[in-house]
């Protein structure tokens, strides 16, 4: 009476649920990168290697890194910038994004050993060794130093 409630008309007030409506909601984290690294090396070993974070953004929409000096990085951020926005606001909601720049050190070292000139890397901050032509890969106990 008065107050703006309405008696239900299926239970008439004893508060017995009839319907309901089942939500079910996903979050998924969509991860897109790029590698801007100019040796032979394989650019998946980066992606898992330790580095220094040289910019990180976390906002809604992130911004495109625009005036790096390296114009490779000025552009592959654009270009994922555009990507997730165009790719993921469709497939659902996009609540928050970050954007990050990191600097993973990459050494080569070109040796001879046995007459045979070759080559390997060490990368990121745990000194991580890629020696894929090592002469002598079925030695345990070898260690490059």
């Amino acid at each position: 009476g008065g107050d703006g409630r309405v008696t239900c008309n299926v239970c008439h007030g004893c508060r017995d649920l009839k319907w309901y409506i089942q939500l079910t909601v996903n979050f998924k984290n969509m991860v897109s990168d790029h590698v801007t690294e100019r040796t032979d090396m394989p650019d998946e070993l980066i992606k898992d290697a330790g580095g220094l974070v040289i910019f990180q953004q976390t906002l809604i929409r992130v911004w495109p890194i625009t005036h790096f000096t390296d114009q490779d990085v000025n552009a592959n951020s654009q270009s994922l910038v555009q990507y997730h926005s165009s790719t993921y606001e469709r497939a659902g909601r996009i609540l928050q994004q970050r954007h990050t720049l990191r600097n993973v050190p990459v050494f080569e070292v070109d040796y001879s050993w046995d007459d045979v000139n070759t080559r390997y890397w060490v990368y990121g901050n745990e000194h991580r060794v890629h020696a894929p032509d090592y002469p002598h890969q079925c030695c345990w106990g070898c260690v490059i130093l």
